[in-house]
């Protein structure tokens, strides 16, 4: 594991107990419509790439259903404690989970027939390679979704400014650097998939799409279109 990977998982070890449960809906919706924009089905075998507190990991296991598979992998072993326990909790019995590299996944190929990477690719060292492994994790036929953050609008560079005192190197990089600028836009997302290699039609998310997604921040109502673009590569 790299220096950056490990800082990355020792900052998501920190966040595991209250992630994403703060009581405003948000990784969620952006996951769940991800899960919906590739369409996995019921039987299917699915993979949640960064799967964290299983966001996108549990829209997956309803959509393949008890004949289906879901395995998610996390770089955070207390993201993926967590995640387990949730699942446990739910009864799911076709799920599994574990502590693994998403951008240098050890798993074997041509075993899923779709696999998703929900806000996650911008903490990647290196996201074309992370894209030409997972690719090969891909049955023929299977189905690639990724969502990053959109552009931002004036007034979450207002709240940057104020919380960016108090972020961590790795999460500035990740919000801030030359590889999240780059996939702030779909021809910069586009870019990134057609220099991994990865085939098939590439299908933004078309303008408005984010209206079918609950607003995570009813005081703007910039918040979906800010940080719920979604793009899926279909090999």
């Amino acid at each position: 594991m790299d220096g950056q990977t490990s800082r990355i998982a020792a900052l998501f070890d920190r966040v595991a107990d209250t992630y994403d449960g703060a009581g405003v809906p948000w990784f969620q919706p952006i996951a769940r419509a991800l899960v919906g924009e590739v369409g996995p089905r019921p039987g299917q075998r699915a993979l949640d790439l960064g799967c964290g507190r299983g966001a996108a990991l549990f829209a997956l296991a309803d959509a393949v259903g008890p004949d289906g598979k879901v395995t998610g992998v996390d770089v955070s072993r207390l993201m993926a404690d967590a995640a387990r326990a949730d699942a446990d909790a739910r009864g799911l019995s076709n799920v599994d989970i574990r502590v693994m590299d998403a951008g240098r996944p050890d798993l074997p190929g041509g075993a899923f027939d779709v696999a998703v990477a929900s806000m996650m690719l911008f903490f990647l060292p290196d996201p074309v390679a992370a894209l030409r492994s997972w690719r090969d994790l891909l049955a023929p036929g299977g189905r690639l979704g990724v969502s990053t953050r959109g552009s931002r609008d004036p007034g979450w560079r207002l709240l940057d400014e104020i919380f960016l005192p108090f972020l961590p190197p790795v999460m500035i990089q990740a919000r801030h650097g030359s590889i999240a600028r780059r996939l702030a836009t779909a021809e910069g997302v586009h870019g990134l998939l057609t220099e991994s290699g990865v085939g098939g039609s590439f299908s933004p998310c078309q303008p408005g799409a984010q209206s079918r997604i609950p607003a995570a921040c009813a005081a703007s109502e910039h918040c979906c279109q800010t940080f719920s673009r979604y793009h899926a590569w279909f090999q």
